[in-house]
């Protein structure tokens, strides 16, 4: 059973060196490792594949479907190391994944959770005040927040630095006067909180340590009641991610209602972003009710004045 956990340790690695963060692949795999332990299992056959894909039985088609890619793609690493190693077949659990649309933060429920932020104890409010004020008005991935360093915010020219994130790739954000203030202001808290750094990280928890996204989830949750936040009419629960989808779709908002040409703004937002693809950016033109119809609505004007 060694050589399984050495395999998921290597192709881990080997994936990693490539750009990939694999945070749920991880998890899953190391689930999957002490599953082949109990079984007693040597190596990957389709069977144990797909019973440990179907372990839970109340979990979805889709759910089922995703478990098993993550475990198919590992055996197809590792049967090259081991010709033993059976690799399933794609399409043994369909997956009819239905994306839903994001929710959608308005300026008044992210300035109501801050609001909240401060309700928070003492030595946890300006931190998460920081985190969540960051994630709404730069749009970068809770990761990428997590990750930033003391030198990574430059107050002389505005500008955060987002390094080695998603693909490896690192990239500069304009930052408003506003929120140079308010970083200032944090650091002087910080630094008067701590007496000798423990760590280089940016954000810091009331140990002085770096954040954890476990912690960081469960305040979020804590202040999503406490802000009365909800469920939308056709979306799913608020999450942490959505301020980055509220950051974009607002973006586009404001330029559609300008009359500006989207196509020419796009690979400026999608960098902005840090979207290997603009092609990637352009899914938020789907992504609430508002937008299709300001689409529509200059799809009419176009056709207009073109009849």
């Amino acid at each position: 059973m060694t050589s399984i956990r050495k395999g998921v340790k290597k192709y881990l690695e080997f994936r990693w060196r490539l750009g990939f963060k694999l945070i749920s692949d991880k998890q899953l795999l190391a689930k999957f490792v002490l599953f082949m332990e109990r079984k007693k299992a040597a190596y990957v056959t389709t069977k144990l594949a797909l019973d440990f894909a179907k372990l839970n039985p109340k979990g979805s088609l889709t759910r089922w479907a995703v478990r098993l890619g993550i475990i198919r793609r590992f055996a197809k690493y590792w049967s090259a190391m081991d010709h033993r190693t059976e690799v399933p077949s794609l399409g043994l659990l369909p997956q009819t994944y239905r994306h839903r649309s994001p929710f959608i933060y308005s300026d008044s429920e992210i300035n109501h959770l801050l609001q909240c932020c401060m309700k928070l104890p003492i030595h946890e409010r300006y931190t998460y005040f920081i985190l969540f004020g960051l994630l709404a008005v730069t749009g970068m991935r809770i990761s990428e927040v997590i990750a930033l360093s003391r030198d990574s915010f430059d107050a002389c020219n505005a500008i955060i630095k987002v390094s080695k994130s998603k693909f490896q790739k690192s990239r500069y954000l304009p930052l408003h006067k506003s929120t140079v203030k308010v970083l200032q202001d944090y650091i002087i808290y910080r630094n008067r909180c701590e007496s000798i750094p423990k760590t280089s990280s940016f954000l810091i928890d009331h140990v002085g340590h770096s954040l954890k996204d476990c912690k960081i989830r469960r305040v979020f949750h804590k202040l999503l009641k406490e802000a009365g936040i909800k469920k939308g009419i056709n979306s799913r629960n608020p999450r942490i991610m959505d301020f980055r989808h509220s950051f974009a779709v607002k973006h586009l908002v404001q330029w559609y209602e300008r009359g500006v040409n989207i196509d020419q703004q796009m690979p400026l937002l999608s960098a902005y972003l840090g979207h290997v693809l603009p092609t990637n950016t352009y899914w938020y033109l789907t992504a609430t009710p508002e937008l299709l119809r300001l689409i529509a609505s200059r799809v009419e004007r176009y056709k207009r004045r073109t009849s």
